[in-house]
């Protein structure tokens, strides 16, 4: 819908004036009128509160065009038996026999179709170049999955240590010889696997901590990543034409000079996609710190791994960007020129001539277009499916470990 005030048209006309004179004395005037569209211009698109500081995605469009006419001078004479000449003014937008040169500004459409591809292409190759955030993140969810995969193993195999009676080798394996100093020996009072296995509650209990930190670090990269991304990019694309239309008398030919150009901004903002915060909420993982271990059986231990793998399970890792909001406007303008002929055209005892006159047109337009989506920009990935199957592998030994050890609750 057009905004208050518009549309606009407004009408221009010629009123020329040239006469015959002949030489028995008779003078014979003429006057000669043309219309021809002067003004017009249309404002289409909500407003944007706060313009120019901000700068909306909502879809506005204003065109306008100008035109300024020059009538043109014609001479000429008549050689038959009563001889005359004529002299004075004729309007252009008759003799050129163009009268809306404006029209030409719809084969012009190429050229604002080109400068938004420009644009779009450099959008795109800047997104690329902010790859190596993506990438960052990749190597931060490898991370995530191996520190999963290492501590799962440790574990498992502390386990089996212990339940083989290896008490000291399972401190060496869990504490890499820090050792929390029991010698090698079951401690007095505890007299079995599972109850030398919390015995060593202080030595595992980091190992979840620094699982539970890396999957918060890959959370915070990937969900609260703040501000969200951001690329802008520019480009103009401009064009000009010339065409020559014949004509019959008792008009002069044509020139008609077309000059076009369209400059395109774009701007995308957008972030990593993941949906990791809703499936930790959903898996329930918690901070193995706010546990109180002493009142928790050994298995925990596989609970807690089970939705850790869960989790990142459900990472759409490769679901590389997310679009957040994005625009691309294109201001253009142009100007179209019609001339007709400085030329003598005859037909039979009659010689016309045709000099100066021109019809300008100047338009220039706004188009701002929100997009729904990254406008032909392929999404990186940083799938790394090796990572996630050594984690998956590494859990199902740890519960693999473990089982066969209810008894031991």
């Amino acid at each position: 819908m057009s905004r208050r005030g518009f549309p606009v048209n407004l009408n221009g006309s010629e009123s020329c004036h040239f006469t015959w004179s002949y030489s028995n004395g008779t003078v014979t005037p003429y006057f000669q009128g043309s219309s021809f569209l002067q003004r017009a211009a249309d404002k289409v698109g909500g407003n944007t509160p706060g313009w120019p500081r901000v700068i909306q995605d909502n879809n506005y469009t204003s065109w306008s065009i100008d035109a300024e006419v020059t009538s043109c001078n014609i001479s000429g004479s008549d050689s038959s038996p009563n001889t005359g000449i004529v002299s004075g003014q004729y309007p252009t937008t008759l003799a050129s026999g163009i009268s809306s040169p404006e029209a030409y500004f719809n084969d012009c459409s190429y050229v604002k179709s080109r400068a938004w591809d420009l644009c779009v292409s450099k959008l795109e190759t800047r997104v690329k170049n902010q790859h190596v955030n993506v990438a960052l993140v990749g190597a931060e969810f490898h991370k995530t999955c191996s520190t999963v995969a290492s501590a799962a193993t440790r574990i498992a195999n502390v386990f089996t240590q212990v339940r083989s009676g290896k008490f000291a080798s399972a401190v060496k394996t869990l504490t890499s010889g820090d050792g929390i100093g029991h010698g090698g020996h079951r401690p007095p009072g505890l007299s079995s696997p599972a109850q030398d296995f919390l015995a060593l509650q202080y030595g595992w209990k980091p190992l979840l901590s620094d699982v539970y930190g890396a999957c918060e670090e890959l959370a915070q990269a990937t969900t609260y990543r703040s501000p969200a991304n951001k690329v802008t990019a520019s480009a103009t694309y401009r064009d000009n034409f010339h065409v020559s239309i014949p004509r019959g008398y008792p008009y002069p030919h044509a020139e008609v000079d077309v000059q076009f150009e369209c400059t395109a901004n774009g701007t995308i903002e957008y972030g990593i996609g993941s949906s990791m915060a809703s499936v930790a909420a959903s898996t329930g993982i918690t901070n193995p710190l706010s546990v109180a271990w002493e009142l928790v059986p050994y298995s925990f231990v596989v609970d807690w791994f089970l939705p850790v793998g869960a989790y990142l399970n459900n990472f759409d890792y490769d679901n590389g960007l997310i679009f957040n909001r994005g625009w691309i406007s294109q201001k253009s303008k142009g100007k179209v020129t019609v001339t007709p002929g400085s030329e003598s055209v005859s037909s039979g005892p009659v010689t016309l001539s045709f000099s100066g006159g021109k019809h300008v047109v100047s338009g220039s337009s706004y188009e701002r277009s929100g997009l729904g989506g990254f406008p032909s920009v392929p999404t990186p990935h940083f799938k790394n499916p090796s990572s996630l199957l050594h984690a998956s592998e590494a859990i199902a030994l740890l519960t693999t470990a473990f089982a066969g050890g209810n008894s031991y609750r």
